[in-house]
């Protein structure tokens, strides 16, 4: 019921880019956790969807994962909403409309 992404950052700081697996466990109903990098702050809506941390913090990720695991309320709320903006944001159709929008605005 809980999905952690704490990102993937290499040795030159580059982080991942949308962060995929994120919106998969979303769109599969489950709350998640995720580091503020790369495009997985664009994925999880801090509060709604589920938690955003400092990318390293232990301390912080688990204080995180244990408000999410201690308050099934939470989880639950963060899976149905995180599923319900991977249906929104994140179908394919929605997507080529921004990525159309934004060579509009290039060219």
């Amino acid at each position: 019921e809980l999905f952690i992404n704490r990102g993937i950052v290499d040795s030159g700081g580059r982080a991942e880019g949308l962060g995929i697996t994120t919106i998969e466990a979303m769109a599969s109903g489950l709350a998640c956790i995720g580091s503020r990098v790369g495009g997985i702050p664009e994925t999880i809506d801090e509060g709604v969807s589920g938690l955003l941390v400092s990318p390293g913090d232990e301390a912080e990720l688990a204080r995180a994962v244990g408000r999410v695991v201690d308050d099934g309320e939470m989880r639950g709320r963060f899976g149905m909403e995180g599923a319900r903006l991977a249906r929104e944001r994140f179908r394919w159709k929605v997507l080529a409309g921004e990525v159309a929008r934004v060579y509009g605005e290039l060219v």
